[in-house]
């Protein structure tokens, strides 16, 4: 397939584990080893085998050994639930090539290619400079930055790293300019609504760990400032000490003005009391070699800031309200930035000079701040220097099956010939503003898409073998298609799944197609997978979905596929009983790692209850960890309800009855295991005939 031909139909199959498969040929063919390379001879069949799945490409039934038919077959569990999926081409000629087979046609090809899943990555981390804290020297320079755009001061957090600059520098700023500041690797649309339609600047500083990712800060022009110690090594060694002085250093300077209010650190949040309540003024942060922070002098939750913010970080603003300084003393303005660095230098040992950037370090800050131009780093927190971490989709094997188009069609509905057995399919809607704004997230290409379950699938087991295995019963998620044409441009085609007449079709705008450059390739995805593909917070929030107990038996343990990123906080999983919304039994209190990962977490409940067929609700929760976004995973699954309700469990205070609101089809991914209640027989027992154990 020539390189700039970048459009067509793409079925991707993700296996669960995401292992890259050993490639193995059909008894049948003609024997190769490892992956397909160009001019690889064919037999009828190619096979790829992982441990939970297979895809077989070819029919296994044809005669001619020497035929490779147009058509995949994916099976998983051992064969226990199937799909084929097969395509009509008059193929001139089948060639192998790089990864790949390809049927070729006059008017179009079909090319199937297998993708590997990409392995988790951690950053690769900016040498740091080699020499220890003990052996530095007692100077520090204080580079005090003008009012400054927020590419400037987003840039300049890397400055120094880059440099490997073995001095102490103090920088501090105040913004010029409205705009959304991201600290870590969070995506804007998770907080922001439409963040790609945003006027206003979206900056974003690099963190060192991979899966830290702050929700957004909103600044307002000359709303406030910020101040950054680099220090190599400052976190692991003194980043509690240089905090505390920060946190002392801005009362002192309330004191200087005559104010006797108390600001504090809990964790990476600022604030004072108002009474009782907690009021934040700011956050602080450390990093591998700096601790950041700001201070409100104007509060962004009460200016034209907040339009483009979601409803959920609203929320969370409601219960932990973000002020300003001027709350304490009205006089108080981004120039109080002053005060407080001269406080700070004086309660450290440093010999501090005042200093600006060098001519070098300018050079070094303009090529990163293009760097942080790029157009996917302030909303998609990706950028070209930094290692890209895989997409749930991308963790898993994947296999193409395109449709490469030569010429216009004269039709604008491709169709596939499909056959399942053991399968339910369900289709996933778009989201709406209003989910969206409640924390729920999909990728583009979920949204119209299929989520594949095995039929009568169950998210409660009596065993283990069928819990690890099955875990909430889906096999795969056909994704939408995207359309590329060869000069780039892309739309979305229509996905249709029809079991009863066992065609998949593809529709493609006509006007698209009219005025499109050719060749164009189609691209929906399969992909094999063991969880939803949407994403609902859980922070603060119970969600659950309800489910059937097949028997009697101890219910021992829970498990729930959970995206975690921030910083370390607890999570909790329980059982409801759905008729009355009663608590039956939950886990303990659990952590997340401070390097938090998507996975399943599996816990076991406190004390194993007895429960029977009847419906429950598996519930899990997550308390607000302000720096990050614990998520679990759904779909929108037949008539399995979704269940969301406020409340606080830990340890035995759970909320009961649970105070529930009915979603219907979302079945969250999450599952209970249980044993099997021993039946005691008594009185005699007479076996007539002979029994054969085997």
């Amino acid at each position: 397939m020539k390189q700039n031909l970048i459009v067509g139909i793409v079925i991707i199959v993700i296996l669960t584990l995401g292992i890259l498969g050993i490639i193995v040929l059909n008894q049948h063919t003609n024997p190769t080893s490892g992956i397909l390379s160009q001019n690889s001879k064919l037999g009828n069949t190619h096979e790829v085998a992982t441990d939970q799945g297979k895809v077989i490409v070819g029919n296994p039934k044809s005669s001619n050994t020497n035929k490779i038919e147009p058509q995949i077959e994916l099976t998983k569990w051992n064969e226990e639930v199937k799909m084929k999926v097969n395509y009509d081409i008059k193929a001139k000629e089948v060639v192998a090539d790089e990864n790949s087979i390809i049927w070729k046609g006059d008017k179009q090809d079909l090319i199937y290619k297998q993708i590997p899943a990409k392995k988790e990555t951690t950053l690769k981390k900016i040498p740091k400079p080699k020499i220890k804290l003990a052996q530095n020297t007692t100077k520090l320079r204080y580079i005090k930055f003008e009012p400054s755009d927020l590419l400037t001061i987003a840039a300049s957090y890397e400055l120094f790293e880059r440099e490997q600059s073995d001095m102490p520098t103090l920088t501090s700023y105040v913004p010029d300019e409205d705009g959304y500041f991201f600290f870590g690797y969070r995506r804007a649309e998770l907080d922001l609504r439409m963040p790609e339609q945003i006027k206003q600047p979206i900056v974003r500083l690099k963190a060192d760990e991979s899966t830290f990712g702050c929700p957004v800060i909103p600044f307002k022009k000359n709303g406030g400032f910020i101040m950054r110690l680099y220090y190599p090594d400052v976190k692991s060694q003194k980043g509690d000490l240089y905090q505390d002085k920060f946190i002392q250093a801005i009362n002192n300077a309330l004191k200087s003005k005559n104010i006797n209010q108390i600001v504090y650190r809990q964790h990476d949040f600022i604030y004072y009391l108002d009474g009782i309540r907690p009021v934040q003024i700011g956050r602080i942060g450390a990093d591998t070699n700096n601790i950041i922070f700001y201070i409100y002098t104007i509060e962004p939750f009460s200016t034209n800031l907040k339009d483009n913010i979601r409803m959920s970080m609203v929320l969370i603003d409601l219960a932990l309200p973000s002020h300003d300084l001027k709350n304490i003393k009205s006089d108080i303005n981004s120039s109080f930035r002053d005060e407080v660095a001269s406080e700070f230098i004086k309660s450290t040992e440093f010999e501090t000079s005042t200093s600006t950037l060098t001519d070098e370090e300018k050079r070094l800050l303009d090529g990163i701040k293009n760097l942080h131009k790029e157009k996917n780093w302030g909303i998609l927190s990706e950028r070209t220097d930094i290692p890209k971490s895989p997409s749930d989709e991308e963790k898993f094997d994947k296999f193409e099956f395109d449709i490469l188009l030569h010429t216009k069609p004269e039709s604008n509905i491709f169709t596939y010939n499909i056959e399942t057995d053991g399968l339910d399919f369900f289709y996933q809607p778009e989201l709406t503003e209003n989910l969206k704004d409640k924390g729920n997230f999909q990728p583009e290409n979920v949204a119209n898409s299929y989520a594949v379950y095995k039929k009568n699938s169950t998210n409660v087991y009596d065993n283990i073998l069928e819990a690890e295995k099955y875990k909430v019963g889906k096999v795969l998620h056909i994704y939408r298609p995207l359309i590329t044409a060869s000069n780039g441009k892309t739309t979305w085609g229509e996905l249709n799944i029809d079991t009863k007449k066992n065609i998949l079709t593809i529709t493609v705008n006509k006007l698209w197609l009219e005025n499109a450059s050719y060749p164009v390739l189609i691209d929906p995805t399969f992909g094999y997978t063991s969880v939803g593909a949407f994403t609902q917070s859980i922070e603060s929030d119970m969600s659950g979905t309800v489910n059937t107990g097949p028997s009697t038996g101890t219910a021992t343990s829970i498990a729930a596929y959970i995206r975690g990123t921030g910083t370390t906080c607890d999570y909790i999983f329980g059982l409801y009983k759905d008729s009355d919304s009663s608590f039956i039994i939950g886990t303990s209190l659990s952590s997340f790692p401070a390097s938090q990962t998507t996975q399943w977490y599996t816990l076991n409940l406190t004390n194993p209850t007895t429960i029977s067929a009847i419906d429950y609700i598996i519930a899990v929760w997550s308390e607000s960890c302000k720096s990050g976004n614990n998520a679990i995973y759904y779909d929108n699954v037949g008539v399995t309800r979704y269940i969301s309700s406020p409340g606080t469990p830990t340890g035995s205070n759970w909320p009961n009855p649970g105070n529930f609101a009915v979603w219907d089809n979302k079945k969250i991914s999450a599952y209970v295991t249980y044993g099997v209640t021993k039946m005691n027989l008594k009185g005699n027992l007479n076996l007539n005939g002979k029994i054969n154990l085997q």
